[in-house]
C-alpha cells in the first residue's frame, strides 16, 4: 500500500492520494473540484456506497467520500 497524502483544498473538502486512488471527503455548500468527473463511487458515513455519474453528486451537511469508479 502506498503513502497516504492530504490536502485540505477549500472549505468542505479535503483529498486524500493513496497511491493511485484519489479519495475526496465532501460536503456543505462548496462545488464539487474540477477533476471529479465522469463515473463515481460515493459514499456516506453509514457505509452506503453507490455508483454514479459525478454530475448527480448532491452535497449536504454530513460528508461523503467520492472517488472515482472506473
Amino acid at each position: 500500500m502506498g503513502k497516504l497524502v492530504s490536502a485540505k483544498t477549500v472549505v468542505g473538502q479535503y483529498k486524500f492520494k493513496l497511491g493511485n486512488r484519489t479519495i475526496y471527503v465532501l460536503w456543505g455548500n462548496a462545488p464539487l473540484p474540477e477533476e471529479i468527473k465522469g463515473p463515481v463511487r460515493v459514499t456516506d458515513i453509514y457505509g452506503n456506497e453507490r455508483t454514479i455519474d459525478a454530475s448527480e453528486v448532491e452535497l449536504t451537511d454530513f460528508p461523503v467520500y467520492v472517488e472515482s469508479a472506473s
